[in-house]
């Protein structure tokens, strides 16, 4: 299918300068943003060459915002009206195309370079776009450009010094509904806020993944330019409620060692408590505990019968005491683990 000249736009930025700068850099130039100054601070983490962190105190409190569905914008979960910042509940992950850039996140600002990029993961406070996050030099450059790649669209927003001197914006915008990118920009965020072993390498065939999963949607695929430059839609359809529960029931699975929390899993998948655990009951015909607990049980066994851990051993790696995985697998199995073992060596 012919992709519209805002989708070539786009896909000539992703494969002229987005590709090159992760396939040379990988993460070594893509800071991941904390919730405040002092977050950062206390990180102590160090910054991508040629960027720097400056302190700025926020003018007004935050102002949590509850969805309507005449909403401009759906998915805005907070507001800081004299800051012009706001926060939505997924994840977005930017690129300086051109221009030095002063992005102001929550209470500091991050000055960065065409190269840079910034991964934002929900909630935190980033512009709402109503001014021009230029540094002082761009008069000088004429231009800035930043790549907005969210889960079901992307963007290039510009701002720009016209002949009279007077500051100008424009933007190519282009949609990609149910592409695998919405993945692959969560498991992204998650490891680079986690920080676990081996975190950078995993951290860049992600990001490897997603320059090039967008070049694809935009050369290829049945894309559409989008009416609002935005990053959010309603989950609505039984369908996106389906594709929901399933990726939930992957992270509970994939997380059981850190004992995950409703409250974790349905931020991850972008919703609020009551409608998860509702939507999840309707979706597996049980609990988010009751599944938790299933998933336990049903690790436990594999490694009863695969291995030679000891019940303790088998506990921590499921985020649960030894006594309280005794009392799960007999509920369940109507057998206390020994016997499980035995009965499994018998049979083999």
């Amino acid at each position: 299918m012919q992709t519209d000249s805002h989708n070539s736009v786009i896909a000539q930025a992703v494969e002229r300068q987005v590709i090159p700068w992760v396939t040379h850099w990988g993460m070594q130039r893509i800071f991941t943003a904390f919730h405040s100054y002092n977050d950062w601070r206390q990180a102590d983490l160090p910054l991508p060459e040629g960027s720097s962190i400056t302190y700025k105190p926020l003018k007004s409190k935050r102002v949590a915002r509850k969805a309507h569905s005449q909403d401009l914008i759906p998915g805005v979960e907070a507001v800081w009206p004299e800051d012009r910042l706001w926060s939505v509940k997924k994840p977005r992950l930017c690129f300086i195309l051109s221009g030095e850039v002063a992005f102001q996140i929550a209470d500091y600002t991050f000055h960065c370079k065409p190269g840079h990029g910034i991964i934002l993961p929900a909630g935190v406070a980033f512009p709402d776009g109503s001014h021009t996050c230029f540094e002082e030099s761009l008069l000088a450059e004429r231009q800035r450009e930043i790549l907005a790649i969210t889960p079901i669209s992307c963007w290039i927003s510009r701002r720009f010094v016209d002949e009279h001197g007077d500051i100008r914006r424009s933007a190519d915008n282009s949609g990609y509904p149910r592409s695998p990118i919405a993945e692959y920009l969560s498991h992204l965020t998650e490891e680079a806020v986690r920080r676990d072993f081996n975190s950078q390498a995993v951290c860049s065939g992600l990001l490897m993944a997603i320059v090039n999963l967008l070049h694809r949607e935009l050369r290829t695929n049945a894309v559409y330019k989008t009416g609002l430059v935005t990053d959010v839609e309603h989950v609505s359809s039984s369908d996106d409620y389906q594709s929901a529960i399933k990726r939930a029931q992957k992270y509970i699975i994939r997380h059981l060692r850190h004992s995950p929390r409703l409250s974790e899993v349905a931020q991850y998948v972008y919703m609020s408590k009551t409608t998860f655990a509702e939507q999840f009951r309707k979706e597996t015909g049980m609990s988010f505990s009751e599944f938790l607990n299933q998933s336990r049980v049903a690790e436990a066994k594999e490694l009863l019968s695969g291995t030679q851990l000891r019940v303790e051993g088998i506990g921590q790696l499921l985020g649960i005491s030894p006594r309280r995985l005794r009392i799960l697998f007999q509920e369940q199995t109507g057998l206390s683990p020994s016997d499980y073992r035995k009965q499994r060596r018998i049979q083999k």
